[in-house]
């Protein structure tokens, strides 16, 4: 792991430790925009407590699938309230992670859209009014839950590998593309690599709930 590391001064914000396994990304945020933030090199869970993954779509739909160690993954897709298309979505799956986040634990969150959690640090600015209320939301989760630590992981986006990484974040994408209200507890085995976006759509049908 490699770090570029500055101090900051709040001191829940400090908690949160933002990585990229994008090499480009990496190199440009960390050298010439000197941001803190570290270079994964794997795609892959490396560390214990609970994994969380992200997405948020241009049709305004946000998904979340939470990995907590010895439960099943659970999956959640709603619409998420924007009028910054997905831009706004991206940050409302933020936000449901951590609220979906227990207090006290590890909790890493995976997403590929890096500028969530720039702005919920304050690294970028925010000028939208809806965009606001939900860093402030994100920032408050962050001092009520009083997490043990946080990371938040940028992966690329839409690139289908055998990594772990890539195959939840295909989960979340997937779960997005529904459109349709999900919260639902599914066996791991069931989301085998190889599910289509049918088969997905199929065993989260109420049906079959």
């Amino acid at each position: 792991m490699v770090w570029f590391d500055v101090t900051s001064p709040d001191p829940i914000l400090a908690l949160v430790r933002v990585e990229t396994t994008v090499r480009a990304t990496y190199q440009r945020e960390a050298g010439a925009r000197r941001r803190a933030i570290g270079f994964k090199p794997d795609r892959e869970i490396d560390s214990p407590g609970t994994w969380m993954f992200t997405d948020g779509t241009s049709r305004g739909w946000q998904s979340l699938v939470v990995l907590r160690p010895g439960q099943d993954p659970h999956l959640v897709a709603r619409a998420a309230r924007t009028d910054t298309r997905n831009v706004g979505a991206e940050v409302a799956g933020l936000v449901s992670a951590l609220e979906a986040a227990r207090p006290g634990e590890s909790v890493a969150i995976v997403s590929d859209f890096l500028w969530s959690i720039y702005y919920v640090l304050g690294w970028h600015r925010v000028e939208n009014a809806l965009l606001r209320e939900q860093v402030a939301a994100a920032r408050a989760l962050l001092a009520e839950r009083r997490l043990a630590s946080v990371r938040f992981i940028h992966v690329k986006g839409h690139e289908r590998d055998a990594s772990t990484l890539g195959h939840w974040n295909d989960i979340a994408d997937r779960l997005c593309a529904l459109g349709s209200a999900i919260d639902a507890t599914v066996p791991a085995a069931a989301l085998e690599r190889a599910a289509a976006r049918s088969t997905l759509a199929a065993l989260l049908s109420p049906g079959t709930r």
